[in-house]
C-alpha cells in the first residue's frame, strides 16, 4: 500500500485528500497541519483576532472580508453551498463553514493529525522514500515516519513580501502587511496609505474609507483601472519616507499615520531539503509540470501553489491528477520534455497583457486537468470570471451585489 504525506489542512489539503479518499485504490494516507483544524487561511481564530497583536495570528483573515470570486466558481457537484446562502460572495465564515460541512460529509478528519508541524522532510534516495520529521505542538515532542510520496499543500500565503523604502525607519506610525490587517476599525479617524493594486489592496482601502479612517490612500506601480470610490486618494507609488511625510513619484507629498502593504507573499518552503524546493516568483506558470510535479523529484507533489483565478476546484483537480499519476493513468513524460512544457507555459505567460488573459491562461491549465482526468467540463467557468472582471471594474464597492448562475 502506497504511504501517503500530506501537508496541509487548508483547502488545497482537504480537496486533496477527497481526491485520494474516493479512489478504488486504498492508500495509507496521513495529513499534518499545525493548526488546531481545518480551514488554513480561511481559519478565523475568535473575535480576539481583531484586537490580537498584529503578528500573532497565523491567519491572514480579516473583518468583513468577503469571498473575492463567485462562490458559484468553487462548488462542486457533490457539494454545493445550502440554499439559504443568496450571495454570490459569501463573508469569511460562510466559507469556513461550506469547507466544514465538506471534511465532514465526506470522512476526511480520519486523515488529519493537528497540533503537527511538519519540520523537515528528506528524500532517501537508497530507500525511495521520503523521511518526515514532525514536531507535536501539544507534548512539545518530535517524530520521524517515511512515506512514498509527499504532497505539499501549504498554500503561499504564508510569508510576507514587504519592500523596503528609503526612510521607513523614520515612520513614526504603525507599518504593516496584508497578512496582519485585522479590521478597519483599527484606523478610524487615521491617515491610511495602502500599497499595491492587487484585489486585497483595493478591498482594504475601500473598507477603511468605508469605516471611518480620516483619508484613504491607495499607491502603487500599475495603474487603477478600476473605479473606486471617489473619498478614495489615488497616488503614483512612493519614493521615500520622511518621518509622517511621503513622497510620491510625482512630485507631491502627503502625511499619514498608517502603512499597509498589499505586496504580495513569498514562497515559504525551508521545512523542505533544498533539492526538494522549487524557486519561484508568485506567478501563473510555477516550475512544475501540470502546475503539481517537480521534475527533479516525480514522488514530491504540489498543489495550490501559483497565482489563483480558480481556486478550489482547481486544487481538486490537480490532487486528482497526482492520484491519477500514482495509479499509472496518467504518465510522466522525461525530465527534459517536462522542463521544456513548463518553459513553453512560462514564456506564454510572460506575453499575457490584462486580467482576461492571465483568466484565459489559467484557464487553459484547468481545462487541461480536467482532460487529462476525465473530468466534468462545467467546471470551466471562466464566463463567470470575464462577467465579474469587467463588472468589477466599472465600480468595485458594488460588486457583490452581483448574482452569479450556478453550475451544478
Amino acid at each position: 500500500m502506497k504511504r501517503i504525506c500530506v501537508i496541509g489542512a487548508g483547502p488545497s489539503g482537504i480537496f486533496t485528500l477527497k481526491a485520494f479518499h474516493e479512489s478504488d485504490v486504498q492508500y495509507e494516507i496521513v495529513c499534518y497541519d499545525s493548526q488546531k483544524q481545518i480551514g488554513g487561511l480561511w481559519l478565523w481564530e475568535n473575535e480576539n483576532m481583531i484586537t490580537a497583536d498584529y503578528h500573532s495570528i497565523h491567519s491572514p483573515m480579516y473583518e468583513h472580508l468577503r469571498l473575492n470570486g463567485p462562490k458559484e466558481t468553487i462548488e462542486f457537484a457533490d457539494h454545493l453551498f445550502p440554499q439559504s446562502v443568496e450571495t454570490s460572495f459569501p463573508e469569511r465564515d460562510v466559507v469556513m463553514k461550506f469547507l466544514e460541512d465538506y471534511v465532514e460529509k465526506f470522512g476526511l478528519n480520519q486523515y488529519i493529525n493537528f497540533n503537527k508541524r511538519v519540520e523537515n522532510v528528506c528524500y532517501l534516495k537508497n530507500e525511495s522514500a521520503f523521511k518526515v520529521t514532525v514536531s507535536d505542538d501539544i507534548t512539545s515532542t518530535s517524530f520521524v515516519k517515511e512515506f512514498d510520496y509527499v504532497i505539499v499543500c501549504t498554500g503561499h500565503y504564508c510569508k510576507p513580501y514587504q519592500p523596503i523604502y528609503p526612510g521607513e525607519e523614520t515612520f513614526p506610525g504603525k507599518i504593516i502587511h496584508a497578512k496582519h490587517f485585522r479590521s478597519a476599525r483599527r484606523f478610524i479617524g487615521l491617515r491610511v496609505l495602502v500599497v499595491g493594486a492587487g484585489l486585497s489592496a483595493i478591498d482594504i482601502v475601500v473598507l477603511c474609507d468605508r469605516h471611518g479612517a480620516k483619508s484613504a490612500t491607495i499607491t502603487s506601480r500599475k495603474a487603477i483601472t478600476i473605479n473606486l470610490p471617489s473619498a478614495i486618494i489615488i497616488k503614483p507609488i512612493f519614493t521615500r519616507i520622511d518621518g509622517s511625510r511621503v513622497h510620491f513619484s510625482d512630485g507631491s507629498t502627503d502625511e499619514f499615520d498608517v502603512i499597509v502593504y498589499c505586496t504580495g507573499y513569498v514562497h515559504s518552503l525551508d521545512f523542505l531539503e533544498e533539492k526538494l524546493q522549487f524557486h519561484s516568483r508568485d506567478r501563473l506558470a510555477l516550475p512544475l509540470y501540470l502546475g503539481t510535479v517537480l521534475p527533479a523529484n516525480t514522488k514530491l507533489f504540489y498543489v495550490g501553489m501559483a497565482s489563483q483565478v480558480y481556486t478550489f476546484t482547481m486544487f481538486y483537480h490537480q490532487a486528482k491528477l497526482i492520484r491519477c499519476i500514482l495509479e499509472g493513468k496518467v504518465t510522466l513524460p522525461s525530465f527534459q520534455e517536462m522542463q521544456s512544457v513548463i518553459k513553453e507555459w512560462q514564456c506564454k505567460e510572460e506575453l499575457l497583457k490584462g486580467k482576461e488573459a492571465c483568466m484565459g491562461f489559467q484557464n487553459n491549465h484547468m481545462k487541461e486537468l480536467i482532460d487529462l482526468t476525465h473530468s466534468d467540463e462545467r467546471y470551466l467557468v471562466l464566463s463567470h470570471f470575464l462577467r465579474l472582471c469587467r463588472l468589477r471594474a466599472k465600480e468595485f464597492d458594488k460588486y457583490t451585489d452581483l448574482k452569479f448562475e450556478r453550475v451544478f
